[in-house]
């Protein structure tokens, strides 16, 4: 298994798409109250922060490199689009490996089930469905 030290624009990326999205869908994944939205951006916030220190500790712990876990500095970026967003986050998630920096591996499992769950529900093939 190899491992990337992703670059910063990326985890920026995910923070801007996230603070982008229907706080609703997500707010269970941070444990609010369905409809509650204040300050979700600072979770955000530490949530990508997260990500990205355990994407170094990864990386690091594989390649026994000591690149430093800088603090992420959000200079505003491009969000992605919604399939952009989740194959990002999956390749965190694979990537990320067993670092688990304040919960960051668990959250960022149920963000991406949500998120998918929320793409695929959209899709018109998934609303012209007469499974049930």
């Amino acid at each position: 298994m190899s491992t990337i030290c992703f670059e910063d624009e990326k985890f920026i990326r995910v923070y801007d798409s996230l603070c982008r999205l229907d706080p609703g869908t997500l707010a269970h994944v941070w444990d609010y109250p369905e409809g509650w939205a204040e300050g979700l951006d600072v979770h955000f916030r530490s949530f990508v922060q997260a990500l990205r220190i355990a994407n170094i500790h990864a990386y690091n712990e594989r390649y026994e490199e000591n690149e430093p876990a800088r603090i992420l500095s959000s200079n505003g970026g491009r969000p992605y689009n919604p399939i952009d967003l989740i194959k990002t986050l999956r390749s965190i998630s694979y990537n990320i490996d067993d670092q688990d920096v304040n919960g960051c591996a668990d959250r960022l499992e149920r963000l991406i089930n949500c998120l998918m769950a929320e793409y695929i529900s959209e899709l018109p093939e998934y609303q012209q469905s007469d499974a049930w």
